[in-house]
Parts: C-alpha cells; sequence; structure tokens
C-alpha cells in the first residue's frame, strides 16, 4: 500500500471520552493527488472511481465525502450499496464505505468523524494500547473505463493518528441554570487583543446543533436504563431540543420541564416518565445532571476542551442546601460527560472526587442571578463606559446603589448592590445589601394568563351557546375561578388530565399532547404582544405554522360532541381569539404589585436606621444609611420582563418603586442582554482574582453562605410569630444555639398531644411521637410559612437547644439540653415539609 504524506497524519484534536463526534478533514484534488503519490493514472482519464473503505473493527468510525467539479459542481458519494453496484458491478463489501465516479480535474473533500459516546469507543485503553486509537482507512481508485480490471486498481491508506484527550479550557466560564432556559459563557484569561474584560465574553454553543446563546431548560429522554450496579450512573439517550421541534406535542420521546425547580424540591416523590412505552421512575435529581451533562457535551464538541473551573448561578433566594444540590448536580453533569461511570462516592474515590468537585466549583463559585446581573451592568454601564474609573469616583463620591430586578421563567430575583470605594481606597468594594424575591411568580405565570385566556376563546369561538367569553377584564379572575365554568371550557378544549394516574391512557395522552400544543401557541402569543406596540393588538399567531391540525380539531369534536373540524376550520377560530393586554394585564398585575412590594420592602429595609443585615455589618451602618431616593439605578432584567407591564407598573405613582426620579434611573438593557447578563456577570465575578480590570476589585463571595431568610419561631410551642430566632443574611458559620424554654404548660400540651396520639393510634410499631414545626419568614413577606418538623419521640425533660450543624449535615437541628451544662441529647434534624413535587405548568395537567 501507498501512504499519503499529507495525510498520514489526520489529528483528531480534542477527542475524548463522552463528548460526542470528533471530525477531521483532508482535501485536494484528483490530478494532485496522482502525480503526488505515482498511481499511475494517466491525466487523460476523464473519470476516476474513488472508495473509501472504514475497518470493520472501528465501528465508531463514520466517514463523509463529496467532490467538487468547475463543470459539474458538487458530487455527493453514496453509502448504499445498491447504489454502490451501479458505479461499480464488482462491489461486495459489507463494512463502512463511501464510493463515487468523479471527474480527474475534481477536488475531493473528505470527514472523517468518531463516535466518542459509542461503546466500544469507551473501552478503549490508550495507556495499555498506545496504538489502540489508531484507525487506517483504504483508498481504492479505479479508472472509471475499466473498473474491473484489477491491475488498474490503485489503493492508498489514510492514517488517523490516535484521538488525543480534550485539553482543559483555557479561560473561565460560567453556567446560568435557568427554570426555562439556560446560558454558557466563556472568558478568555489573558486576551492577545487587549480587550477590556467584559468584551472578551463570548456566548458559547451549548446544543449539540444551533447558534450560541440560550437554550430551553427542557430535556427530551428517548431512552432510560436504570444502574445496572448500585452506584453506578443511568444510561440512556437524550437531548436538548431544537427549537419548534415537536411543536404539536406529538414527539415519541418524553420531555422533562421543570428541571430546576424539582432539583431543589423538598418533596421525596420521584418524576415518572413514559419511554419506549414503559412507565419508569428517575431520581428527581436526575433530570438535571442529564441536562447539565448534555450541555457540558455540547461545549466540548465546539470548544474541542473542557472546563476547568465554573461559576454557576442560583435563584437570589435560594438556601444553602438548595446551592448544594444545584453545585451537585452541576458536578455530576460535569462527570457524566467525561465519562465516569460511578455516580455514589466510595472510600476509594473519595479524595479524588472531592478533589475534582473543589477545582471545578471552588470558593466563590455559586453567585445569585440578580447579583451576578447587576455585577455585569456595574461593569458594562460605569467601570468600562468612558471616563472609567475615575468618572465613577467623581460623579458617585458616596458609592452607587444598584436596584437589580431579575424575572425570569419561574421566580423574581431581586438585590440591592452597592458598590464603593472604602476610605477613598483605589479598591472598588462591591456589596450585596440585601436581597428578595418572589419565588411564585415569573413567565411561566404570564404564559398561563395567555394560556387560560386562548383556551376559553377558542372554546367560545367553536361553541359560543355553551361558553361566553366576558366583555369587562375586570371579570376575568372570578371568571377562571369558577368550577363549573372552568369544566365546560375543558369540555369543549380537552386538555385538563390526570398527570399520576394513568400515564398509558390514550385520552390522557392526547390531553397532554393538546396541553402541549397549546402551551406553545400562549408563548408566541405572549411574545408578539409583549414586542408590539403600546395600542397595538397583534392578530393571533398561527397555532402552527406547518402542521397538519386534523388530530387536534378531531379531539375538539370528540369532546364537544359537534360537527367535524377540519384543521382549516380550526385555524379559522383560533384567528377570532384576539387577546388584549388589559385581559391579561387584569390576570397577572396582582404577582407584578407583590413583586414590587418586596423590592420596595428591601430598599426601604437597607436604608432605615440601626438595621443590621447580618453580624459583620454591624461596622458599615453609618455607610449603609442611605434613603431610598439614593438608590441611583434601577435595572430591569430577565425574559420575563420583556412583558410591558412589568415596567408600566414599577413606574406607577401609587404603588410602583419608591425611587425618586425613577424615570431617569430605570436603565435601559439591550434585549440580548435581559437573559445573557446574568452569565456573563458570573464569569466577570470568577474573574475577579485572575483578570485585570484596570481597578482592583473585592467582590463578597460569602454572600450565599449566609441565611436568605429569618427564621422566626415554633408555631407549635407557642411563641410569638415576629420573635426571630436568627435574622435573614446571617452567616451560616456564625448562627449560634437558641435556647427554647420548656416550661410546664408546654409539657403539659406535648403529653397532651401524645397521648391523642395512643388513643388514636393503637397498633403495636404505631409512631407516638411529637412533630415541632418552625418557621421562617422571607424578606419582604408579612407573615412566616412553615419551614421544618422536627419529630420527638418523647416529651422533653429539659430546654430545647435549637442550632446550625456547622460542620457535617449543614442543617438546622434540636436537642435536649439534659443537664443544663452543655449535656446534650441526640440531635434531631429538621425535615422539611413535603409539598407535591414540582411540575412545570404544561405538565401539571389542570390548565
Amino acid at each position: 500500500m501507498t501512504s499519503l504524506p499529507a495525510t498520514r497524519s489526520i489529528l483528531l484534536t480534542g477527542a475524548f471520552k463522552r463528548t460526542g463526534h470528533r471530525s477531521a478533514t483532508h482535501g485536494c484534488s484528483i490530478s494532485e493527488l496522482v502525480r503526488r503519490e505515482r498511481l499511475g493514472l494517466s491525466e487523460n482519464n476523464d473519470d476516476v472511481i474513488i472508495v473509501f473503505l472504514l475497518p470493520p473493527e472501528r465501528p465508531y468510525l463514520t466517514i463523509e465525502a463529496k467532490a467538487t467539479d468547475p463543470q459539474k459542481g458538487e458530487i455527493q458519494f453514496l453509502k448504499t450499496k445498491e447504489k454502490a453496484k451501479e458505479i461499480l458491478p464488482s462491489f461486495s463489501t459489507a463494512q463502512g464505505f463511501a464510493i463515487a465516479r468523479v471527474p480527474f480535474t475534481a477536488r475531493i473533500a473528505v470527514e472523517v468523524r468518531v463516535n466518542t459516546d459509542h461503546p466500544q469507543f469507551l473501552a478503549i485503553n490508550p495507556e495499555k494500547n498506545a496504538d489502540s486509537l489508531t484507525s487506517e482507512i483504504c483508498v481504492n481508485i479505479y479508472p472509471a473505463a475499466n473498473p474491473d480490471e484489477g491491475g488498474a486498481m490503485q489503493t492508498l491508506e489514510l492514517k488517523i493518528a490516535p484521538a488525543t484527550p480534550a485539553p482543559p479550557h483555557e479561560g473561565l466560564v460560567a453556567f446560568d441554570l435557568g427554570n426555562t432556559s439556560s446560558t454558557m459563557v466563556r472568558m478568555p484569561v489573558i486576551d492577545p487583543l487587549g480587550r477590556h474584560p467584559v468584551d472578551r465574553i463570548d456566548l458559547v454553543r451549548i446544543r449539540r446543533l444551533g447558534t450560541p446563546g440560550p437554550v430551553p431548560t427542557v430535556l427530551r429522554l428517548s431512552q432510560y436504563s436504570a444502574p445496572r450496579v448500585p452506584g453506578e450512573f443511568s444510561t440512556g439517550e437524550c437531548e436538548i431540543p431544537s427549537p419548534g421541534q415537536a411543536r404539536d406535542g406529538s414527539q415519541t420521546a418524553w420531555e422533562l420541564h421543570g428541571i430546576k425547580r424539582q432539583l431543589s424540591d423538598p418533596a421525596n416523590e420521584d418524576p415518572k416518565v413514559i419511554v419506549n412505552g414503559h412507565v419508569i421512575e428517575i431520581p428527581k435529581s436526575e433530570p438535571a445532571q442529564l441536562f447539565c451533562s448534555e450541555t457540558f457535551l455540547g461545549f466540548f464538541r465546539h470548544q474541542q476542551s473542557y472546563p476547568q473551573e465554573l461559576a454557576i448561578t442560583c435563584p437570589t433566594t435560594f438556601s444553602q442546601a438548595e446551592v448544594g444540590a444545584l453545585k451537585e448536580a452541576v458536578y455530576q453533569g460535569w462527570r457524566r460527560a467525561r465519562g465516569a461511570r460511578e455516580q455514589v462516592v466510595n472510600e476509594a474515590n473519595r479524595e479524588r472526587y472531592e478533589e475534582g468537585f473543589r477545582k471545578l466549583l471552588g470558593e466563590g463559585s455559586v453567585i445569585d442571578e440578580a447579583s451576578a446581573a447587576a455585577f455585569y451592568f456595574l461593569f458594562k454601564d460605569f467601570v468600562t463606559a468612558d471616563g472609567r474609573v475615575p468618572a465613577l469616583r467623581y460623579v458617585y463620591p458616596d458609592g452607587i446603589n444598584i436596584l437589580l430586578y431579575d424575572c425570569g421563567g419561574g421566580t423574581t430575583d431581586i438585590a440591592l448592590i452597592r458598590a464603593s470605594f472604602p476610605n477613598e481606597s483605589e479598591i472598588l468594594r462591591i456589596d450585596v445589601l440585601g436581597r428578595a424575591g418572589h419565588r411564585k411568580f415569573g413567565g411561566d405565570s404570564i404564559t398561563v394568563a395567555f394560556y387560560r385566556l386562548l383556551k376559553a376563546k377558542l372554546a367560545a369561538a367553536v361553541d359560543k351557546d355553551t361558553v361566553e367569553f366576558p366583555d369587562d377584564p375586570a371579570e376575568l379572575r372570578e371568571y377562571f375561578l369558577d368550577p363549573q365554568r372552568k369544566q365546560a371550557i375543558d369540555a369543549i378544549v380537552p386538555t385538563i388530565f390526570e398527570h399520576l394516574d394513568d400515564l398509558q391512557n390514550f385520552e390522557a395522552r392526547d390531553r397532554r399532547r393538546a396541553t402541549l400544543f397549546l402551551w406553545d401557541w400562549a408563548e408566541d402569543y405572549k411574545k408578539a404582544l409583549a414586542t408590539a406596540e403600546e395600542d397595538d393588538t397583534p392578530d393571533p399567531p398561527e397555532l402552527v405554522a406547518g402542521t397538519d391540525l386534523t388530530w387536534f380539531a378531531e379531539r375538539i369534536r370528540k369532546a364537544s360532541g359537534g360537527p367535524g373540524l377540519t384543521g382549516q376550520q380550526l385555524q379559522n377560530h383560533a384567528r377570532n381569539c384576539g387577546i388584549t393586554r388589559e385581559e391579561v394585564n387584569a390576570l397577572i398585575d396582582d404577582d407584578i404589585r407583590k413583586s414590587i412590594e418586596y423590592a420596595n420592602h428591601l430598599i426601604e429595609a437597607h436604608s432605615a436606621p440601626g438595621t443590621a443585615r447580618h453580624a459583620q455589618a454591624e461596622a458599615k451602618e453609618k455607610e449603609l444609611r442611605r434613603s431610598p431616593a439614593d438608590v441611583d439605578w434601577v435595572y430591569v432584567v430577565g425574559n420575563a420582563s420583556r412583558y410591558p407591564r412589568i415596567r408600566e407598573l414599577m413606574k406607577d405613582s401609587a404603588a410602583g418603586l419608591r425611587v425618586r426620579f425613577l424615570s431617569d434611573r430605570l436603565a435601559d438593557v439591550p434585549p440580548a442582554l435581559l437573559k445573557d447578563s446574568v452569565a456573563k456577570g458570573a464569569v466577570l465575578a470568577l474573574a475577579v482574582d485572575r483578570v485585570n480590570f484596570g481597578v482592583t476589585v473585592q467582590f463578597d463571595k460569602e454572600f450565599m453562605n449566609r441565611l436568605p431568610f429569618a427564621v422566626t419561631s415554633f408555631y407549635d410551642l407557642g411563641l410569638e410569630s415576629d420573635d426571630k430566632l436568627y435574622t435573614e443574611n446571617t452567616p451560616y458559620d456564625q448562627l449560634q444555639e437558641q435556647r427554647i424554654r420548656m416550661t410546664a404548660d408546654l409539657r403539659k400540651q406535648m403529653e397532651a398531644t401524645i397521648k391523642k396520639q395512643k388513643e388514636k393510634q393503637k397498633s403495636p410499631g404505631a409512631d407516638h411521637g411529637l412533630t415541632l414545626q418552625l418557621a421562617r419568614k422571607w424578606p419582604g413577606d408579612t407573615e412566616p410559612e412553615p419551614y421544618l418538623n422536627f419529630r420527638l419521640q418523647h416529651v422533653p425533660k429539659a430546654d430545647l437547644l435549637l442550632g446550625f450543624d456547622k460542620s457535617g449535615t449543614r442543617q438546622f437541628y434540636v436537642c435536649e439540653d439534659s443537664s443544663g451544662k452543655n449535656d446534650r441529647g441526640e440531635k434531631v434534624f429538621g425535615q422539611l415539609s413535603q409539598p407535591p413535587l414540582y411540575r412545570a405548568p404544561p405538565q401539571v395537567g389542570d390548565l
């Protein structure tokens, strides 16, 4: 055989286990190839037949080739045996190949792809066999005039050099895992162009196909197998769907929504899905792991490297336990993407596991979303603006306060950020003065409003005698609260289903499909109305462009018992479902106003004299006592903030934001930065100690290590609800034990409770313990909510001590102070209340 010198080493740079397909290309002209290799073919030949043959022992290889000729244009190589025999009658190989008849003057481009997820590739151990990743591809060239004359065939050999492991990424990476969309960015530490750090940040492609930018936080699961050995990862096939993919909800794979919320959900219940016709239950933390793994696989594929240092973002109101669950999911997803097989850490690999965790997600790696966005705009609009730091110091000699309002897909996060030069130093100090948020309002809440309006109006358009739609928007809240009306609407447009009763029920399946279909329609309408001119009411968007609506029309006909509908008739009905801003506003205004109240409370709480945010803040009190009017800038971000009603209510003179000169201080945020600013701010925060910003920056990296809410009281112990056992923003490591006095009256009350349990449950082994419920209050809330349940097996004989385990579980506990001299009983750790498992609105089944 003859080897091609130029292609002897087609290096697959970045090829690495579990990183998706890798490829290497080579191109040259036929005449150049013949002359260089002295193949003995005459340049007078009009055509030649070229066959690329893959080695059968390398099933993870595929090949793509094409020829380009000035006269005949592009010529594709064929890969089926029937077509091959038409070109070369003697062709008989069964292995992978590509064949074509091409002009002698053509140029050929060859691409070899390696599926690094293939089990046989994963089984290769290059340390034991240095040549195991080297592949040789045979190239047979025949003169087209007499291809079956064996002596005329010429053979070459293309050699693929060993696939090298993907190197670590030479830069910093940040990942914003959102409720409805997610973003990843990267920033080189050293920039040869000398650009400012803000200009170095690039969006990363984190989907196998598509452009850089946010992707939906949705996972489409097509195959799933539980671990064969306890402690290993599950296996399967999943992907992040492309925009518009399966818009009519007819996908065969199961879509997982609400991934982030389920990750921090206190419910013990695990999600159930249907994969390949079987109902399976998967751990609720696994969808987030799989989604993160897919994003890292996309990063590997397009960057040909893997992140070695990462910043991640979380909602501003996340507790330490929720932050821990997020970090674990991201790290496990990163390990999955890099080929790790075991999930459970044992003593043999614990040290290695923890070292890898620290390297990827080290100190200060988690930043809350509102602070991250504020951090980005601080640098973009002030530190890097005209005049830069000197101008910032001159215009804001006492520092600058920024209020960041981040309305995302599922929650609204609010943070008050202060940047200052303490003691007139050259150090720019950035502090998070406080945080708040509406944990139940976001973009999904607005889409739900559109969904309900569209469903009701479509039902009224199909059967106006059964469903009447109110003319006055003020009546809409009561309208949708009427259960009989809800049932009547669903009888015409059937979308309500029982999520878990029978996942394989065909009726429920069709209703789920209809729900996803209408949800996408509502999303499109929301975007259209959000971008329309103030006085303009856009026409309803097409239900699904280019999709056959017969199935949905048939569902409506069966439900209503009316005459048959065609897809076109259904589309015509949909055109009568116009929605006005007043109708949507009537359903969402209360939640928007509540989020604004949270922001006002935050401003006032950190301007009132004597306010103590946490134990270390006392020395800064004089610096931090500023009036609400001293909020210098307000930034409204998050994809949901595109909806104009949010800014309208903020500017309301009676119930809006209490910030003086708000119209002048409400920053203009470019649409592209409404979502991207969070990830970009996170990577800047990670870069503070590594990149030359032109100013020394001190960033409060311990903010996420503070209690995000106040712990108020034990409901069951008769304490006043406003007695704060722990104040918000107290560092977890400074939470001191609190003594709960056990009075004679309390003991009698507890004894009576246990006695009633014993009388009610007399069976052997019945639990006759006592549950104490701890309450918490989020910033801005007027009433506390249940937080933790402590199960005691007997009435305490002495005072109870409430504390926070700072070294082990990082959880609150109670124990009995049996002697009063630090002789403590066994610790009982609190368990979160168990609400139903969180599901995304289109998968709940009640829309």
